[in-house]
């Protein structure tokens, strides 16, 4: 079975090299960056600040000595590194509820337009 090219993709030539409007990789910024950095911004403002806060009632609540002792200190590093961890799988979920919830995304690659015209059905609940 031949290789096939993908669908709408830049046909090469011979030596390898793509059309001259062919965009150099995949860096090329559209309209939905902005709304991503934003998202990315405030996700990582949640998860640092939920950490910060279980970090800080870990050291004054829970450790006996308020983490000064260098084994309770590197209980405190191990938990701020893996309350992060589920912190960003909380943020995450929540905010995939709140895209269903809202009714969808303006930039879901969901709402895309194929390479030969045929417009994608978008799922709305």
């Amino acid at each position: 079975m031949a290789p096939r090219g993908w669908p709408g993709g830049v046909r090469r030539n011979e030596s390898g090299a793509g059309a001259a409007d062919a965009p150099d990789g995949p860096h090329v910024r559209g309209p939905w960056s902005g709304a991503a950095a934003a998202r990315r911004i405030v996700l990582l403002v949640l998860v640092l600040g939920q950490t910060w806060i279980a970090s800080d009632f870990m050291a004054r609540g829970v450790l006996p000595y308020h983490g000064q002792q260098p084994l309770e200190l590197a209980v405190l590093v191990v938990f701020a590194i893996l309350f992060a961890w589920i912190s960003a799988g909380f943020w995450t979920a929540i905010a995939g509820f709140a895209t269903l919830a809202l009714g969808g995304d303006r930039y879901a690659i969901t709402r895309t337009i194929r390479g030969d015209g045929y417009q994608c059905a978008v799922r709305q609940w």
